[in-house]
């Protein structure tokens, strides 16, 4: 991909503000892979929930990716918990932190690439059974992940990005696997 816009790391590396909208998916034959992000795109925006905030560092055909997201899910049910009182909640705070390797398909314009990482999580999960009282839990987890995804950089210099990405092994607090999907904008600088 063109340099022609190489950033404040010139002439050794390319640099990039990030912003991707994301939609999360969680597969497992529970009744918590059946959480989900129920609000709409605006409400999305207002919660700042789904919208992943980073930085970009390209080398060559290499990159680092850092970024940080939240995702703000909800359920009828629990596992072990035929009814409760209200929706549970689940709340997670995210830290990516991936390396890339590019594979060019049309050079200077378009690319796709794979990526392998880890994901820092700090989550929340909020429910109360039926008659019960109020719950909440807290976790904490650093576990790996890896990825596939294309970009294109129709003027040269930023990029329009389609990513998912796949946490290996399950969420703790959850107890499913987690993958997401993620649309954004890289804005070189």
């Amino acid at each position: 991909i063109s340099n022609a816009n190489a950033g404040i790391l010139s002439p050794f590396a390319s640099t990039y503000a990030t912003i991707e909208l994301g939609k999360s998916v969680l597969s497992h034959q529970s009744i918590n892979s059946k959480f989900e992000n129920s609000n709409d795109f605006f409400e999305n925006l207002k919660q700042f929930d789904d919208i992943a905030l980073g930085a970009h560092i390209r080398f060559g055909l290499f990159g680092v990716n850092v970024n940080w997201s939240q995702t703000s899910l909800k359920n009828n049910r629990v596992n072990g918990y035929n009814s409760l009182e209200s929706q549970a909640k689940y709340k997670s705070d995210q830290i990516n932190t991936t390396a890339l390797f590019f594979v060019p398909i049309i050079p200077t314009r378009a690319e796709l690439f794979v990526e392998a990482g880890v994901v820092d999580i700090g989550s929340k999960l909020h429910y109360t059974p039926t008659g019960g009282t109020k719950v909440q839990r807290k976790g904490h987890e650093t576990i790996g992940l890896y990825g596939i995804g294309a970009q294109v950089s129709p003027f040269g210099g930023d990029f329009i990005r389609l990513s998912a990405q796949r946490y290996i092994g399950k969420i703790g607090l959850l107890d499913t696997e987690y993958t997401t999907f993620r649309l954004g904008y890289l804005k070189s600088f």
